[in-house]
């Protein structure tokens, strides 16, 4: 048995590893190949607004009904469920 110390890497589970909606929606655009300027163009936002979702950057959005309504919008253009998310 050889000892990589892969268990002392390992990141245990909790609150503080929850994937942020950011983080989910990244990915899910990478995954479709899609750059940050595509997707502001398809949602009619900036391509700073969308990285401030993606960076869980709330405070440099409007306010938090407009937050919300743009991460449900994302979500639906990523094919991906939006009460998941939010």
């Amino acid at each position: 048995m050889s000892d990589t110390g892969a268990e002392d890497r390992a990141v245990p589970a909790g609150p503080d590893t929850v994937t942020r909606p950011g983080r989910v929606l990244a990915e899910a655009r990478k995954a479709k190949g899609l750059t940050l300027a595509e997707v502001a163009a398809q949602l009619k936002l900036s391509p700073s607004q969308v990285s401030a979702l993606e960076a869980d950057d709330y405070g440099s959005l409007p306010g938090p009904v407009f937050v919300r309504g743009f991460i449900r919008n994302y979500a639906r253009l990523l094919e991906q469920d939006p009460e998941q998310i939010s």
